[in-house]
Formats: C-alpha cells, structure tokens, sequence
C-alpha cells in the first residue's frame, strides 16, 4: 500500500464519524476475586467511515471507587 492509500485509510478510519453505533452481545463474567473481575463479550461496531465485529475480553480491577480496565484483548470473529 502507497503512504498516501494509507493516510487516507487511517484518516477514514480515526477521523470523527457522523454516527456510531455499537451491539454487545453474549456477555459472561467471571469472578477473579472480589477487586478483578474478567468479561467476554461479542461487540459489533459499526459507523458511516468503519464496521467490525470482535470477541473482547476485559480485565477490570477494582480501585480508588471505580472499575478500570487493565486489559483488553480484541480479535475478529
């Protein structure tokens, strides 16, 4: 792929979208300890520029009052 190709790629795909629109689907979580928490999930995204459809896994702990992700695994399906 030309540099140009791809700068109009990334720009299509990081530029602001007119709409975002996203499914999350077939959600299991399973308990680690009481502060981490793990969560599977399928998410469809979906704009006017960029559409996917992943299986995300999310690591949350638990910390300071509020739940933050410490890691997060995507892949396509």
């Amino acid at each position: 792929m030309k540099m140009s190709a791809w700068k109009k790629q990334r720009h299509q795909r990081i530029g602001k979208p007119a709409f975002i629109k996203i499914d999350i689907r077939n959600i299991k979580q399973k308990t680690i300890s009481a502060y981490h928490v793990q969560v599977d999930f399928i998410q469809k995204y979906q704009s006017n520029t960029y559409s996917d459809k992943v299986r995300k896994t999310l690591d949350l702990q638990w910390e300071n009052g509020s739940w933050g992700i410490v890691k997060e695994v995507s892949g396509k399906i």
